[in-house]
């Protein structure tokens, strides 16, 4: 996942939610970086909304997983 550079400023928290609405992976980030790598291989196929919060800025991002 990549987001742009202004947003990250740490600490920031990375969510992922599922079509339901539930949280099904959260991370808070304590480095600073514009690109993050998730080891999704255990969540089953679907589509997934990934939210990028720092400061007051948040970001999202659809996730298909096929």
């Amino acid at each position: 996942l990549e987001f742009p550079p202004s947003v990250f400023n740490i600490p920031a928290s990375i969510t992922i939610y599922n079509v339901f609405g539930e949280i099904v992976f959260k991370e808070m980030l304590t480095n600073t970086t514009t690109r993050y790598q998730l080891d999704i291989s255990e969540k089953p196929v679907g589509i997934y909304l990934v939210q990028f919060k720092s400061d007051d800025k948040i970001f999202y991002r659809k996730l298909v997983k096929q």
